[in-house]
């Protein structure tokens, strides 16, 4: 695609054709024969049973809590495998600054047998980040257990427990 640019400089109509870099476009990742994902959305192919619906939510499932870490450990991984060039495939990737600093943070603050993407998200995992692995895992196990009412710990509601040093008490009902 070309377009024309045109604007009144200094009392003189400039026109330029500027030359128009294409990004490559995102490629769909396959899942098996039926499932395909595009920037877009999700393509499904033929009549996958009931069994392969049910198994590929689950895939979607871990995908939408691990793809934070994964980017993390992701780019971690380059770093120390290519050192300074790896810069070249994470800026090619498109992704903030402020998103990777917070990934990358995590992901090599909070050691993997220590996080709970099952339960819990990046947010709640950045928040016990600077602490040592111990209490990591002390926080981060009470806020996916909850309150014993089978719902997590808000990232709110975990960092009010670690200022106040426990779990905060009941102090009133709403009904």
């Amino acid at each position: 695609a070309s377009y024309r640019f045109s604007a009144v400089v200094g009392g003189r109509r400039v026109s330029e054709t500027p030359q128009v870099v294409e990004q490559p476009a995102l490629q769909p990742v396959n899942f098996g024969e039926h499932f395909q994902i595009t920037p877009s959305g999700l393509i499904v192919n033929g009549q996958p049973s009931f069994d392969l619906c049910e198994m590929f939510g689950e895939s979607l499932k871990t995908l939408e809590k691990g793809v934070a870490f994964a980017i993390g450990d992701y780019c971690l991984y380059l770093e120390g495998r290519f050192g300074e060039q790896a810069s070249q495939i994470i800026d090619h990737m498109g992704w903030t600054a402020s998103t990777l600093r917070t990934y990358i943070w995590v992901a090599s603050n909070v050691a993997p047998d220590v996080r709970r993407g099952d339960r819990l998200g990046i947010a709640h995992h950045q928040t016990v980040a600077k602490l040592p692995p111990r209490e990591q895992k002390k926080w981060l196990t009470q806020a996916a257990a909850g309150n014993g009412d089978g719902k997590a710990w808000s990232v709110s509601h975990l960092k009010q427990a670690m200022k106040a040093g426990s779990d905060l008490a009941v102090t009133s009902w709403w009904l």
